[in-house]
């Protein structure tokens, strides 16, 4: 999140895209907890970043 917010101005659209769909992508409820995110969702948000990446 703080990289996505320092580089906001200088970032191009697809990176920047991809800064916020994997934002807090690591976080969990407390130390030890599980992730938020499940690997499905995070191969999930993969998949979609790629399939945008060959469409530009």
């Amino acid at each position: 999140m703080q990289q996505m917010h320092l580089t906001e101005d200088d970032t191009d659209e697809s990176a920047a895209r991809a800064l916020a769909l994997l934002a807090g992508i690591d976080l969990r409820h407390s130390p030890g907890a599980p992730y938020l995110h499940s690997d499905e969702q995070v191969s999930g948000r993969l998949d979609e970043l790629r399939a945008r990446r060959a469409t530009s």
